[in-house]
């Protein structure tokens, strides 16, 4: 997962900031959608505060702002001041459950919602042809494969990658989605860097070596270098999985889409492979759509 930045800490806030109601004594809010790692994240950060709400995180032990579920039942009953609370749902335990069936909860959907909703704001000031990447390399990233599913914090975590970085660095920032990296934010890239994936990655049958899977791609005579470079590349990562290796692609510029120019992208034909449409009878066969009659000559019919 990203190591949690500047950007990150600021789009959360702003997301949650806008989310909370007023900070009325005796208010208690409770977020319980953030990964565990990201949770750490903040705890620990100096930066992430919120004007008049004191903030908490529950989790399995005390240190700190991380509190364990009987201190947030105590916060509760004791009504002191405005409370946000951030689960960590797989520490925290069953004593929360009081809170969350009487409490006020910033869902998943509303969170990243509201925070998706900022940020392509933000990535329209650069123009509008690179919100229009953002959100068509989303809609691709979902057809890998039989079709990947997302994460919220996939697509947070990308959106506010972009919002860091110069549109023509945005072809970078797709590994993030599980898409294959390549140059600039041309959106009919998305689809070749979709297939990419595919070829390489997607499925990956045990049975089908590295190398069959290269030569999917069509590399020509002259990238023999480039194919021993990609096929240790994916050995080494043999034992990772699938999107993990697509994201180690990007510190591996010769081994980008737009580096390989794989040759099943330019639909080059590079052999032709004749079969016979006769059986061992030797009749053709049926769905050569050849028939006979009387003995005369095959037809096509």
């Amino acid at each position: 997962m990203t190591a949690l930045t500047e950007t990150h800490l600021k789009n959360l806030t702003d997301a949650i900031q806008l989310l909370l109601p007023s900070p009325t004594e005796g208010t208690m809010v409770f977020i319980r959608c953030l990964p565990t790692e990201i949770l750490a994240g903040l705890s620990s950060h100096s930066g992430f505060r919120i004007p008049e709400w004191r903030i908490y995180f529950v989790g399995s032990h005390s240190e700190g702002v991380t509190i364990t579920a009987d201190r947030a039942v105590d916060l509760r009953e004791n009504k002191e001041g405005a409370v946000l609370l951030l689960v960590d749902s797989r520490e925290a335990g069953t004593g929360m459950d009081g809170i969350y069936s009487a409490v006020q909860e910033i869902s998943e959907a509303q969170l990243f919602g509201k925070s998706k909703e900022s940020t392509l704001k933000e990535i329209e000031k650069k123009s509008s042809a690179a919100k229009e990447f953002c959100e068509q390399a989303i809609k691709k990233s979902k057809k890998i494969g039989t079709g990947q599913i997302l994460t919220p914090w996939q697509e947070f975590d990308f959106y506010s990658s972009c919002m860091d970085a110069d549109p023509n660095k945005f072809g970078e920032q797709v590994s993030l989605l599980g898409l294959w990296c390549f140059e600039g934010y041309e959106t009919n890239k998305l689809s070749d860097s979709r297939k990419m994936v595919n070829v390489l990655l997607r499925p990956q049958p045990s049975t089908q070596p590295i190398g069959s899977r290269i030569d999917g791609l069509l590399l020509s005579e002259d990238q023999s270098y480039a194919r021993q470079v990609l096929e240790k590349f994916l050995r080494d990562r043999s034992a990772k999985s699938w999107i993990e290796t697509v994201r180690d692609v990007k510190s591996e510029p010769e081994l980008w889409m737009t580096s390989l120019n794989p040759g099943f992208l330019e639909g080059r034909l590079d052999e032709i492979k004749i079969e016979s449409w006769l059986g061992k009878t030797g009749s053709p066969l049926a769905y050569s759509g050849l028939t006979s009659s009387n003995g005369g000559p095959w037809l096509i019919t």
